[in-house]
C-alpha cells in the first residue's frame, strides 16, 4: 500500500504571516500604521487579495505587491513563526509514515527558509512555491504528476477558499483550518471534508479521512 500524502498550504496554515502581511500592505497603501489588534479587527477573515481590495489598491499595484512582497518577506523570515502546535503535528505525521509536501503562492525560497528555521525541513518530501503563477489547481496537478501521487491517497490542508476549491477540482480530500486568512463561514461554504479549529485536531481528523 502506498504511503498516504499530506499537502499543506503555507501562509495561514503552517506559518503565521498575518502580522508581516498586514503591516506590509498598509505600508504599500500609504495608510497610517495600525496596532496588531486594530489590523486583526480590520482584516481578519479576509484573503490577502481581499485585504488589498479593502485598501483600494488598483490592479497594477496589487500585481506588483504580490511579487515585491514575497521578495521583501525573504528578509523577514526569521520573524515569522509557526502556529502553536503545528511543528509537533508535522513531526508526528512524519513519524507515522505520511509523506509531507507544501504547495504555496509564496516563494519556494521563503518556504525552505522557514522550514529550516524551525527544524522541520527534513520532514517534508518536497515543496512547491509560486503557485499563483499557474494557479493552485495546476500547481497541485504538477505535484501529483511529478511525484507520482494518486489523488485518492492525498489530503490537502489549507486556510483559504481557493485552497479548498483547487484541491476539490482534483478530487483530493480537503481539510480547512480556521486559524488562517479566511473565516469559518467562507470555508464551510466550500464543503471541505473536514474543518478544524486547532492544530491539535489535525491528527485525529487525518486518521479518520484515511
Amino acid at each position: 500500500m502506498k504511503k498516504q500524502v499530506i499537502i499543506f498550504d503555507f501562509d495561514g496554515t503552517i506559518a503565521d504571516s498575518f502580522d508581516f502581511v498586514t503591516s506590509y500592505l498598509l505600508g504599500q497603501a500609504n495608510a497610517a500604521p495600525l496596532s496588531l489588534k486594530e489590523r486583526e479587527k480590520l482584516f481578519r477573515g479576509l484573503s490577502i487579495r481581499k485585504m488589498a481590495d479593502k485598501l483600494g489598491m488598483p490592479l497594477l499595484k496589487k500585481a506588483w505587491i504580490f511579487f515585491h512582497g514575497r521578495r521583501t518577506m525573504t528578509k523577514h523570515m526569521a520573524e515569522i513563526k509557526p502556529f502553536p502546535g503545528m511543528v509537533d503535528v508535522i513531526k508526528e505525521l512524519h513519524a507515522k509514515g505520511y509523506r509531507l509536501f507544501a504547495v504555496s503562492s509564496n516563494r519556494n525560497e521563503n518556504i525552505q527558509i522557514f522550514l529550516r528555521n524551525h527544524g522541520i525541513a527534513d520532514f517534508f518530501s518536497g515543496t512547491l512555491g509560486s503557485a499563483s503563477v499557474v494557479g493552485k489547481t495546476m500547481a497541485l496537478r504538477t505535484l501529483l504528476w511529478h511525484r507520482e501521487i494518486s489523488a485518492v491517497n492525498c489530503t490537502y490542508i489549507g486556510d483559504e477558499v481557493g485552497d479548498i476549491k483547487a484541491a476539490k477540482q482534483l478530487r483530493i480530500k480537503t481539510i480547512a483550518v480556521t486559524w488562517g486568512y479566511n473565516d469559518i463561514d467562507a470555508l464551510k461554504a466550500q464543503a471541505p471534508d473536514a474543518i478544524v479549529k486547532s492544530p491539535g485536531e489535525l491528527l485525529k481528523i487525518i486518521a479518520g479521512l484515511q
